[in-house]
This record gives C-alpha cells, sequence and structure tokens, in this order.
C-alpha cells in the first residue's frame, strides 16, 4: 500500500559535466490515485523481478554512513508528511550532485515512494526511488503531475532502489535491491554510488536464499517427498543449463523453466517484498549448488541416500575408526535398527 509519492525532476544534457537543474514539486502527489497505483506496481514489479541485491556499503567497510542512508534511516524512524517532503528533496539534491560528475548521464523524474507491506500481524516500511527518463511518452507533465494517459515504459525506467526499512538498522542481506540502468558503465556506477551499496557476491547466500525460498513454495503447494527431491533437480539443471556458475541467475528464467503455465504466480512468490529473494543472483559456484542434489550411493548390498541440504552436516566419515557416523539420527532410524538387533 502506498503511503507518500512524489517526485522531482533532474535536467541535465549528455556529455556536459558539472551542470544540472532541479525543478522540484510544492506538494505530495495524490497516492490514491489510479495513475499512482499504476506507477507504484510497476515499478515495484520490476525491482522485485529484475534487481539485484545488496547491502549498504559503508557498514560493510565500517565506515561511516552514507548520506542516502542516513536519511531513510531518519525519516523511517518517525515518518511524517513534512519529514516525507523534505526526504525528497535531500535524495533529488544528492542524487543531482552525483549525475553532475557522470558525463554520460541525463537526468530524469526523480520517483519517491513510500510503501508498507504486511508480514504477519504486523505492517514493514519500505521505499522506493526511482529515476524515470523523460524523453519518451513521459510519465509526468511539466508540472510534475502523473499523466495518466502514459503508462510507464519499462524502457524508460533508467535506475531504480528498494530498501527495507526493516532491514536497515542491522543491514541485513537483501536490505537493498536494486535495478541500475543497462549496464555497468559510467550511468549505473553514479546511481550506485549515490545508494551507497554494493552487490551481494556470496555464492553460499545465494544458494541457500534460493534454497529456502523454493522449499516454502514447495510446501505452500504440498510439494513433499519424490515431488520435492525433482523440483530441487530441476533447478540443479537449469543452474547447470544456463551457465549461472558465470553469469548468475535470472529468477525469471528460472521460473519459466520451471512453470511455463504459472510463471507469473511462482516469480511473484519467489521474489515477494516479504520474505522474497532477489530477482537477479549473482554466479553460484557448483559446490555451493549441490545443496539441490541428493548424496547417493550404492553397490550390490548396500544403497545410501540423503539430502545434502539436511543431512550433509550430520553423517561423516571417521578415518581413525573407519566408520561412518550419524549424528542426531532421527527416532524412526533408531528404532528401526533397535528392532533389527531385537531380532
Amino acid at each position: 500500500m502506498i503511503v507518500r509519492l512524489i517526485a522531482h525532476k533532474i535536467s541535465k544534457e549528455a556529455g556536459q559535466n558539472k551542470t544540472a537543474s532541479i525543478t522540484t514539486r510544492d506538494e505530495l502527489i495524490d497516492n490514491q490515485s489510479v495513475a499512482s497505483t499504476n506507477l507504484y506496481k510497476v515499478v515495484k514489479k520490476t525491482v522485485n523481478n529484475k534487481g539485484a541485491t545488496g547491502r549498504f556499503q559503508s557498514l560493510i567497510e565500517d565506515e561511516p554512513e552514507t548520506p542516502f542512508q542516513s536519511w531513510t534511516k531518519k525519516y523511517l524512524k518517525k515518518p511524517t508528511d513534512k519529514k516525507f517532503y523534505k526526504y525528497s528533496i535531500k535524495t533529488t539534491k544528492g542524487l543531482r550532485n552525483e549525475i553532475k560528475e557522470s558525463i554520460a548521464s541525463t537526468g530524469g523524474f526523480l520517483v519517491c515512494i513510500h510503501y508498507e507491506v504486511e508480514k504477519g500481524s504486523k505492517k514493514r516500511d519500505n521505499i522506493l526511488i526511482a529515476l524515470i527518463s523523460e524523453k519518451e511518452m513521459p510519465v509526468f507533465d511539466k508540472n510534475l503531475d502523473l499523466n495518466e494517459r502514459n503508462t510507464l515504459d519499462l524502457n524508460n525506467l533508467k535506475h531504480c532502489v528498494r530498501v527495507r526499512g526493516e532491514y536497515l538498522k542491522e543491514n541485513n542481506d537483501n536490505v537493498v535491491q536494486f535495478l541500475s540502468g543497462r549496464g555497468d558503465g559510467d550511468v549505473s556506477k553514479y546511481f550506485k554510488r549515490f545508494i551507497g551499496c554494493s552487490q551481494l557476491s556470496s555464492s553460499k547466500d545465494a544458494s541457500k536464499g534460493l534454497k529456502r525460498r523454493l522449499s516454502e513454495w514447495a510446501t505452500k503447494e504440498n510439494i513433499f517427498g519424490e515431488d520435492r527431491t525433482k523440483l530441487f533437480s530441476r533447478v540443479y539443471s537449469f543452474w547447470g543449463d544456463q551457465n549461472c556458475q558465470k553469469d548468475g541467475m535470472s529468477i525469471e528464467n528460472l521460473s519459466t523453466y520451471l512453470y511455463p503455465d504459472k510463471t507469473d504466480e511462482f516469480l511473484s512468490y519467489i521474489t515477494d517484498d516479504t520474505n522474497g529473494i532477489a530477482g537477479i543472483l549473482p554466479a553460484i559456484k557448483k559446490s555451493d549448488m549441490k545443496i539441490f542434489t541428493q548424496f547417493r550411493f550404492s553397490t550390490q548390498d548396500l544403497s545410501l541416500q540423503f539430502d545434502r541440504n539436511s543431512w550433509g552436516n550430520n553423517i561423516k566419515y571417521n578415518a581413525a575408526e573407519e566408520s561412518v557416523i550419524i549424528s542426531n539420527p532421527p527416532e524412526e532410524l533408531v528404532q528401526k535398527l533397535q528392532d533389527e538387533e531385537i531380532e
């Protein structure tokens, strides 16, 4: 649900340096209008499905907070209309200062959105900041009012960041999700620099997050036993076929691969605002993708099979004793072995 929304304008011609101006609105935009709702839905869905996940870089490197990080924390502490307006002005001026230093950048409409999502019985505050091109079918008119005739063309969504308020204090995984333009060139760098974030590069974090969310989906869809094993196996196959060890993984492409008949439903669940993961995952190593496969061993007289994610740390080989040790065995297994001894 939208709580507050406003837009300002940053003007700069490509090829110019040290020069950029801003045009500001005097009041917030009606957050109940159809145009506001449509803009919010498109921006949120795009950053959820296509954004990379990150943390604020300042805390990773134990440096002072970046201005954008500090402004966001201060506003969300006790949000009001007046504070949101001031927050949007600071954000616009801060990004303008970065754009001035980037020769290739061209500015655009800067949209600031404060929205809430429900998590259990509580509501969580999130922030969306989007830079939208003004060139083709502009979403805003000269007065910075929403143009109800023109819906947002995704080709005009240059950069976007979503900040999860509940993760701000601890700078947790997924506190930031960002979609930065059309590559890793100069234009992308100035936006990342303004946010003060870096993309998470941990292969292990990415694989664990994906396994967690897929398991939650499987439970919701009553997928258990062999069917769940097959689902995870297909994810592992997709990872190999799409060269995700090198290029990273698109959850949108994974959704099409797994569920061609209900791609949007699966994609929305995996990347949702509350518990979802990023739409773009970093490159994942083969060793970290093994949690999607089972350990299997078989000879003529012995078969051993177990889920690596659940049992990988509980089944070990003791070289000194030349024995296999199972820690924390399930009660059913213990009972079965005890029954064998009795017989």
